[in-house]
């Protein structure tokens, strides 16, 4: 079995968020983000790690001023932190995001079975759990043979 966290992979989902709208991206991710804290905490190990991917990562100044004003508090908005890679550990207690930049650490088709499921928390419906069928397999060390399926992944070494 493959230890991604290990490989220096993060989970993600890749989105592509017009500037016009980073706003309420914004806004929404520290809705569901509260205090920087994932909301599946039954995950544990870096490649669980909270991340937000933006083009220039850090360096991109208006893009992180927004993420920052859309923070719930100043305290929130300071747990946003520059990402470094695959030595950025867990955030599970610290309550860190990290920021990279998608420009040096792009988001990759990763194991498909992790798609298009329920997770331990939530029920998503079967129109979700159908787009399963749109998925193909890589050549991740998670997939089989027997025809595994994929979530993105950032490369963060």
């Amino acid at each position: 079995k493959a230890d991604y966290g290990m490989m220096g992979h993060a989970e993600v989902v890749s989105m592509s968020i017009p500037q016009s709208t980073f706003p309420q991206f914004a806004q929404r991710f520290w809705t569901l983000c509260q205090g920087g804290l994932r909301q599946d905490t039954q995950d544990a190990g870096s490649e669980y790690r909270s991340v937000v991917g933006l083009p220039g990562g850090w360096g991109n100044a208006a893009l992180l001023q927004i993420l920052k004003g859309q923070a719930p508090s100043p305290e929130d908005a300071k747990k946003l932190v520059e990402g470094h890679g695959s030595s950025d550990g867990d955030t599970l207690t610290t309550g860190e995001v990290y920021v990279y930049d998608t420009n040096k650490f792009p988001a990759y088709t990763a194991e498909k079975f992790h798609q298009f499921h329920d997770d331990m928390r939530d029920q998503y419906g079967s129109k979700y759990n159908e787009f399963r069928r749109f998925a193909t397999q890589t050549k991740c060390p998670g997939d089989s043979a027997a025809g595994g399926l994929s979530f993105l992944s950032w490369v963060t070494s």
